[in-house]
C-alpha cells in the first residue's frame, strides 16, 4: 500500500476523517481527559478539535485507496496516526507511522491509558513508554472501567 500526501481536493473527506477520530479519542476510560490534552496541546477548544485536526492533517501522509480511510501528521513533537475502524489491522498504520518518521524525523505518540491497541502498536515499531503522567481523578470519565 503505498503513503502519499494528503491531497487539497480531500477536505471534506479529512475534515470526516477527524470527526471520527475524536469521537474514538473520547471513547473509553480517560477518553475525555484525552480530549482536553490534545485540545490544549492545539490551542482550542472540544468543537474545534476536529477542524483543528483537519488543518494539521492536511500536511500529513494517507494511503493511496479510493476513499480517505487513515491519515498520518505531526503537530508540535507529537506524531497523530488514524485509521477508520474498518480499514485497520491491515498495515495501515504501521507503513504510515514509517512513513511519517522518515518525513519528519522522531516524534512521541501519545495514548489514552489503558488503550492496549495503541500501545501493542507502538511497541510493535519499536517504541517504548518513556513516562505515565498520573493526576487526580477528573470526573467518571478517568475511573477505571
Amino acid at each position: 500500500m503505498s503513503v502519499r500526501p494528503v491531497g487539497s481536493s480531500e477536505a471534506d473527506q479529512l475534515l470526516a476523517l477527524c470527526r471520527a477520530f475524536v469521537f474514538d479519542l473520547g471513547r473509553g476510560r480517560g477518553g475525555l481527559r484525552f480530549i482536553v490534552d490534545v485540545c490544549e496541546h492545539f490551542n482550542c477548544d472540544a468543537a474545534s478539535l476536529p477542524g483543528r485536526l483537519a488543518e494539521q492533517a492536511q500536511r500529513g501522509l494517507t494511503q493511496s485507496d479510493e476513499a480517505l480511510l487513515s491519515v498520518a501528521f505531526v503537530f508540535d513533537g507529537v506524531g497523530f496516526i488514524y485509521v477508520a475502524s474498518g480499514a485497520r489491522q491491515q498495515g495501515r498504520g504501521r507503513s504510515l507511522f514509517h512513513a511519517l518518521r522518515a518525513a519528519q524525523g522522531s516524534f512521541e505518540l501519545w495514548t489514552k491509558p489503558g488503550d492496549r491497541v495503541a500501545k501493542s502498536f507502538g511497541e510493535s515499531v519499536g517504541l517504548k513508554a518513556r513516562k505515565l503522567v498520573m493526576s487526580e481523578q477528573q470526573g467518571e470519565d478517568d475511573g477505571e472501567s
